[in-house]
């Protein structure tokens, strides 16, 4: 019905890939790269001109609630308010050990956090109307995202699954309840949702099939590198056997036998 299908190899040139392959291989990594890095509207207000300027002046450091502190919280705290939400991208795919080594890069960009409620708290005077999340990521790794307490009632620190949009701040150093001193990325964000098992699933399900995707690339790269060296290792045992086809047998005189090899390497050589 569909007649006879090409096999791999005719797939497949001397030189390397054929055309068929290349545009399935290029389709298969826009798609990864796609999927990795996807971005939808956000939900945060637009930064003001002020806000923007004090974003490139904020430095990573010890965990001080200072003035940058308090403009960023007038930020989600307008959440609320008549400035609504802006037309930036949110960056659904995030590495915290990215943010963490090159904080400048993504400064003021907006994530969907996605982990683990591990702990919540309201902040101190002045800070009251701010509630503080330590959420664990999918990944496992910790950070800490600022959110208007008027939007966190009904979330507690149990480790239910929490999805919000938040704007990267800084990384700060604090000392864990083991002694040590460690850094974790802080975020302002709003309008935490439950994120669901299903959303969970959804999620483990699409890291999967990226990873079967790799592997399926890794293994045609493989098939292809296979077939090219098996090409080239069929054509040098047909050169040998013509050279032994055109050798003459060698004389059993020691003498004929020495004019026999000396004129087959003057033929070789010449």
């Amino acid at each position: 019905m569909f007649g006879q299908l090409p096999s791999f190899d005719a797939l497949i040139t001397r030189r390397g890939v054929a055309i068929p392959a290349l545009p399935a291989i290029a389709w298969f990594l826009t798609c990864f790269l796609t999927l990795s890095n996807q971005v939808v509207s956000a939900g945060l207000p637009e930064l003001n001109p002020q806000e923007t300027r004090a974003l490139e002046q904020v430095q990573d450091g010890p965990d001080v609630q200072g003035p940058l502190f308090a403009l960023m919280s007038e930020h989600v705290l307008n959440s609320n308010g008549t400035n609504g939400s802006s037309d930036e991208p949110v960056r659904i795919r995030m590495s915290v050990a990215s943010i963490l080594a090159a904080p400048e890069d993504v400064r003021g960009a907006i994530f969907r956090v996605e982990g683990g409620l591990l702990e919540s708290r309201r902040m101190g005077p002045p800070h009251q109307d701010i509630e503080e999340w330590m959420i664990r990521t999918v990944s496992g790794e910790p950070l800490i995202v600022y959110l208007p307490s008027s939007q966190a009632s009904g979330f507690k620190g149990d480790g239910r699954l929490v999805s919000i949009e938040a704007r990267f701040f800084r990384n700060i150093q604090v000392r864990s309840r083991d002694g040590l001193l460690r850094r974790y990325p802080t975020f302002f964000g709003v309008h935490p949702s439950s994120l669901g098992r299903s959303k969970a699933m959804v999620w483990e399900q699409m890291d999967i099939l990226m990873l079967l995707g790799f592997m399926i690339l890794l293994v045609v790269v493989g098939l292809v590198v296979m077939t090219m060296a098996r090409r080239q290792g069929r054509t040098h045992p047909v050169r040998k056997a013509r050279l032994i086809q055109i050798q003459s047998p060698i004389s059993d005189d020691p003498v004929a036998a020495l004019k026999q090899l000396r004129s087959q390497s003057e033929r070789s050589q010449s």
